[in-house]
């Protein structure tokens, strides 16, 4: 199978250093470096280009309106190029925004189930899980979100009524790709407050079992809050 960050993290340390002195450095630098961006920054800056210019070119095709239905074909043919091209540049970010995505959460369940690994002793792998998690989860955040406007931009572009569906998303999506990408960007560097959905979404016994006493508690006080706010007052009261 591939190697996982906690692969990374557990072997590495141990077969990189040639002074036994330089160890702990050598441990602290592939835990801080082991978890990829993913591309996220790329995708975004990508994605933001890509629908200011279908937005554009959807304004083109309104403002000519009917003159385009009986007007020279060279000006229909023009803009049917384009409108193929974006969709072109739309399909293969689409395609690139949901595999960087697949690819983080295989890194997200890596993580959370570090305990798990064989060569990670439970200390190590509870202090792998509290310092990649959180980063781990806002990044694959924030991928999800790119491949949700890029997917959605490509229906769009593929619709009969392709100016009018591009339009339509020019409020909804393009400025969203901004303020997701803005958002996210100080989480994916672990400076976001709250535990990671990841977290959160585990069960009362796994919690227990995989986090730390600290963890634990913020996750109990979490999930309770949680429950209030979805009516669900009787299973928050359990925790």
């Amino acid at each position: 199978g591939a190697v996982s960050v906690t692969d990374c993290v557990a072997v590495l340390p141990h077969c990189l250093w040639v002074d036994p002195a330089d160890a702990d450095a050598m441990n602290e630098w592939i835990e801080k470096h082991a978890l990829p961006d993913g591309g996220a920054e790329q995708i975004g800056y990508l994605l933001t280009s890509i629908h200011r210019r279908a937005e554009a070119l959807a304004d083109t095709k309104s403002e000519a309106g009917e003159g385009l239905s009986s007007g020279a074909a060279s000006d229909r043919d023009e803009l049917e190029t384009a409108r193929e091209a974006l969709l072109r540049e739309t399909a293969a970010l689409s395609a690139a925004a949901l595999d960087a995505t697949a690819q983080m959460q295989t890194h997200v369940t890596s993580i959370t189930n570090a305990d798990e690994h064989v060569f990670l002793a439970p200390a190590d792998a509870a202090r792998i899980r509290q310092q990649l998690l959180p980063q781990a989860s806002a990044r694959l955040q924030r991928l999800c979100a790119f491949a949700v406007s890029a997917v959605t931009l490509q229906r769009a572009l593929e619709h009969p009524r392709w100016a009018d569906a591009v339009s339509s998303l020019a409020e909804d999506v393009a400025g969203d790709v901004n303020s997701e990408y803005k958002s996210h960007s100080a989480e994916a560097e672990g400076d976001g407050e709250g535990l990671p959905a990841e977290i959160l979404a585990l069960s009362r016994k796994q919690a227990k079992s995989k986090l730390d006493p600290e963890t634990f508690k913020q996750w109990k006080k979490e999930t309770k809050a949680r429950s209030r706010l979805q009516g669900q007052n009787g299973e928050g009261d359990d925790y």
